[in-house]
């Protein structure tokens, strides 16, 4: 975008807002002034120090990449097809399926299709729309020692918690957003007890569990520069470039844990179903004898077998996206953990918040000298803990000393 400047005073001018940008902060405005009487009380005289909005394509954009909108569309589809492929035949005889086919002039197969992946796009149509209006009029900002964030179109939500009840600082890459350089900002805070008695219970709990949304869809570059006007606090944290490696030995038991042990899962209805349904009469089927229902049975079971197939392969690469995430690293004051095999999850936790940390070893681990950390805050309506597979043993004694008083004049990093 070409920059403008004031011809009067020289000055440059800020960049035009779209037209569509324009709708959603007034609708977003408007709503902001109707939270009623279930809005938290807050001084709004006290100065804004730092302020941002959604623009209305990075709301459009967060509604479409939600991992939580495709994933629900993928087990959709999967059980929409196998439920077709495997149970419509049994309950439809020969006759019935061959008058459809010369009904649809043999386009019956390509027109349940079209059908169902119609009816899929509807859905996710809605989920989007739905999703961009909760998002509608999104609205950041950090006045005096308070963070406040407020969306909504049809139903406004507000929610303001103190700096002092900021646990942890959570950036996390969806799939779909980490292809495209993108991710959610959110802190996890100190709840209570208390909204277990409003009406809209469920929703206030789904809300403290997931954390506070500081910004849904936001550019990974920029996350920096946000926290460092939102959340100054956290400025000292590692940077990836401080980031440690796990051991060579944590992608064999990356492997075991994800993809051998699973293994009976993927085998008892990769090879087991098929044998049950056609039992001793297998080796004597042969499709240019089969009815129809039999061989869209047949068509069923090997989908059916295909898709376990490809879940247990999915499993391998993500044993070894997961090994090659995985990093970790501390400083004077605070703790950073990245993981994540598809999806990726940075968490920052401030050394003071921790409430215990340990480290724990199974045999297996004890015999490969590694263990798990785990740091646990006062998060949520309990405690939330957060926790990293297999470092090397030395580094998780090393962060147990980081914990106690005297690791505080170490230094030590992982």
């Amino acid at each position: 975008m070409v920059p403008r400047f004031d011809p009067q005073t020289g000055q440059p001018l800020p960049p035009p807002v779209s037209t569509a940008d324009q709708v959603v902060a007034g609708l977003g405005d408007l709503s902001s002034g109707l939270r009623g009487i279930f809005a938290e009380n807050y001084d709004e005289n006290v100065p804004i120090e730092f302020e941002y909005t959604l623009r209305a394509r990075e709301l459009l954009l967060a509604a479409i990449s939600s991992d939580t909108n495709i994933s629900s569309i993928l087990i959709m589809a999967v059980v929409l097809l196998q439920t077709a492929a495997m149970f419509i035949p049994m309950l439809i005889s020969d006759d019935a399926l061959s008058n459809a086919a010369i009904i649809s002039n043999g386009n019956l197969i390509p027109l349940l299709v079209i059908g169902t992946l119609g009816f899929i796009v509807f859905i996710f149509a809605l989920t989007v729309l739905g999703m961009a209006v909760n998002l509608g009029g999104f609205q950041g900002r950090r006045r005096g020692g308070r963070i406040e964030v407020e969306h909504g179109l049809l139903q406004r939500v507000y929610r303001g918690v103190g700096i002092p009840k900021v646990q942890t600082v959570v950036v996390k890459q969806g799939f779909i957003r980490r292809l495209i350089g993108y991710a959610e900002l959110t802190i996890q805070t100190i709840d209570t007890a208390g909204a277990s008695n409003n009406p809209q219970g469920n929703n206030v709990q789904s809300q403290v569990t997931r954390g506070l949304v500081l910004h849904p869809f936001i550019k990974l570059e920029q996350v920096d520069s946000l926290l460092s006007g939102l959340l100054p606090e956290f400025n000292g944290r590692p940077q990836p470039v401080d980031y440690q490696p796990l051991p060579r030995v944590a992608l064999r038991r990356a492997i075991n844990r994800r993809v051998l042990l699973p293994a009976p899962i993927v085998l008892i209805p990769l090879v087991g179903i098929p044998w049950l349904i056609f039992g001793l009469s297998w080796p004597q089927f042969s499709l240019s004898s089969a009815s129809l229902v039999q061989s869209w049975l047949f068509g069923g079971l090997v989908a059916w077998s295909a898709l376990w197939l490809l879940i247990w392969i999915i499993r391998v690469f993500g044993a070894v996206f997961w090994y090659r995430n995985a990093r970790y690293a501390w400083n004077r004051d605070y703790l950073v953990l990245h993981q994540g095999a598809w999806s990726l999850t940075d968490t920052y936790i401030p050394r003071r918040k921790i409430q215990w940390g340990e480290y724990l070893q199974t045999p297996f681990q004890r015999w490969s000298e590694v263990a798990t950390v785990q740091a646990t805050t006062a998060a949520g309506l309990g405690h939330t803990s957060t926790a990293l597979k297999d470092l090397p043993l030395l580094a998780a004694e090393s962060y147990l000393d980081w914990l106690r008083p005297h690791g505080l004049e170490q230094s030590s990093r992982g």
